[in-house]
């Protein structure tokens, strides 16, 4: 149910239904997993990610294929995600919050492509 302001002015334009669990059978902590759809060079993948804080979209090299991402049109960085420095690629992409309720949210997000996969468990939204 989409919520109003005074009854009358939507808080929010759309809504969407999550998942709430440990990313892993070793993880401790539950994280929310919401679905996105993430564009590339001429197509559009669907996918779970989990939401965090911080300030990139983080996805995996095999994601990047997914997307016809040429990665070597950008240069290398190096960032640090949880104590642990890791090499990848800074690319700006459009990002859809999917809604199931109300209308998408379509934002562009500052992507971090990992150059080896780090993670074991799908793509981070560090928001």
């Amino acid at each position: 149910m989409l919520k109003f302001v005074n009854d009358e002015e939507l808080f929010a334009i759309g809504s969407s239904n999550y998942d709430y669990r440990p990313s892993s059978k070793t993880d401790r902590l539950s994280r929310i997993f919401v679905e996105i759809e993430i564009f590339g060079m001429g197509n559009s993948v669907r996918t779970f990610a989990v939401v965090d804080t911080g300030a990139y979209f983080i996805c995996s090299p095999e994601f990047a294929v997914k997307l016809n991402l040429d990665l070597d049109a950008y240069p290398n960085e190096t960032i640090a995600i949880r104590g642990q420095k890791v090499v990848g690629k800074l690319s700006r992409l459009p990002l859809r919050f999917l809604a199931t309720q109300g209308e998408d949210l379509e934002i562009e997000v500052a992507a971090f492509i990992l150059i080896q996969k780090c993670f074991q468990n799908g793509h981070f939204l560090l928001t």
